[in-house]
């Protein structure tokens, strides 16, 4: 690859000038005269911002190409790498630095780099219809084989596998303090092995355990801030997994209204739409999906207070969707999601309620409840102290 020092001087126009009028009568005849998709192109848009750990999806037809720009402050080793999607061999990526020198291009897939402090695009080009991601993380750091004096790491962040004798590794997280719950991901690369490994995730308030097993493993995780332990139980002592922290990149929040009907579209290429319910009483919502999409849109609805992620959805193979929840007081994301199709879809997501009554028993107290056409349902609040 050849580094270019900069773009050759543009030629000079001024005698040209003269000759404006003929020359814009033979180009428009000319223009008349050439199909449409040679003429009539667009400018290339301005690139969109990447930042680091931050995963980024997106969704290209054939032929179509994406720009990211991203700043780097500190000189280090540095890995682009998909985030939740596997490497698609239909798309070349193209990293360039600011001054339009090309440091690496080929076939979409991980790749490490020594960058320095400079401004640089990534463009991908598909060659054919493709849906994948992509997130920017410093190989800095790795796991240690006690948890004491281990320094907390914000996302963004790989660790090169590195073995250290032990059965046993820890590393410690931080999550940066955020405005409301987002989910995080952890994304392991161990060697193949008979038995799975053990991870534990512990802090602010959760516990998450679970077993990784195959080349490559994700585990997600809920949070609005915290510092995390993670502990890795099962290893080969003569090996160690490489491991990812990131988080996806934060989209726009729609806020929802009760008994309403909300239109909007999902742009091509555009993955999901999200949307914020506030809860402040009790009720059965019921959601309407509708669309005349050909493709596959798919509904979720999360509580964000849940740490574990637990999510509702309907998830049939049109582009309508119909899902009833009981809802008490809290916070919501719904989620439209696109499954199949990569056009553009416009969409009509209705919320109607039906109210539900809180009852309060007394403690020691017999409760009267009644069931009826008018109440269909009963719901009571209690608290149970630990003694």
């Amino acid at each position: 690859m050849t580094a270019r020092a900069g773009a050759p001087a543009p030629p000079r126009l001024g005698p040209a000038i003269r000759l404006s009028g003929a020359l814009a009568l033979v180009w428009g005849v000319a223009l008349g005269l050439l199909p449409a998709p040679l003429w009539a192109q667009t400018a290339p848009s301005a690139p969109r911002a990447a930042v680091l750990g931050e995963a980024v999806a997106l969704e290209l037809l054939a032929s179509e190409a994406a720009t990211f720009a991203f700043a780097v402050t500190e000189t280090g080793k540095y890995r682009l790498t998909p985030g939740l999607r596997p490497p698609t061999p239909q798309v070349t990526a193209t990293l360039q630095a600011a001054n339009r020198a090309t440091l690496w291009e080929g076939a979409w897939a991980p790749v490490e780099l020594m960058l320095r402090p400079d401004t640089y695009t990534l463009t991908f080009t598909a060659a054919d219809d493709a849906a994948f991601d992509f997130v920017l993380v410093r190989a800095r750091g790795g796991f240690a084989a006690a948890p004491e004096a281990l320094r907390a790491v914000a996302p963004g962040r790989y660790f090169e596998p590195r073995a250290l004798g032990r059965a046993s590794l820890f590393a410690r997280l931080q999550v940066p303090p955020q405005t409301e719950a987002r989910e995080w991901f952890l994304q392991l690369e161990p060697e193949p092995a008979a038995a799975p490994l053990a991870l534990t995730l512990t802090g602010a308030g959760q516990a998450i355990r679970q077993a990784v097993q195959g080349r490559q493993a994700s585990v997600g995780f809920w949070s609005s801030g915290g510092e995390y332990l993670l502990r890795l139980d099962g290893l080969d002592p003569d090996r160690a997994p490489a491991l990812t922290y990131f988080g996806r990149a934060v989209e726009a929040i729609t806020p929802l209204y009760l008994n309403t009907r909300t239109e909007a579209a999902l742009a091509r290429g555009q993955p999901r739409m999200r949307f914020r319910l506030d809860v402040s009483d009790a009720f059965v919502a019921h959601w309407t999906l509708t669309s005349a999409y050909p493709g596959d849109l798919d509904l979720t609805v999360r509580a964000l207070a849940q740490p574990d992620g637990f999510a509702a959805r309907s998830r049939s193979p049109f582009a309508r969707e119909a899902l009833s929840l009981l809802l008490v007081p809290d916070a919501y994301l719904v989620t439209v999601e696109r499954a199949a199709g990569t056009g553009e879809a416009p969409f009509a997501l209705a919320l109607n309620v039906d109210p539900v009554r809180m009852h309060a028993p007394t403690t020691g107290q017999p409760a009267v409840a009644y069931l009826g056409a008018d109440e269909p349902l009963n719901l009571h609040r209690f608290a149970v102290e630990r003694r």
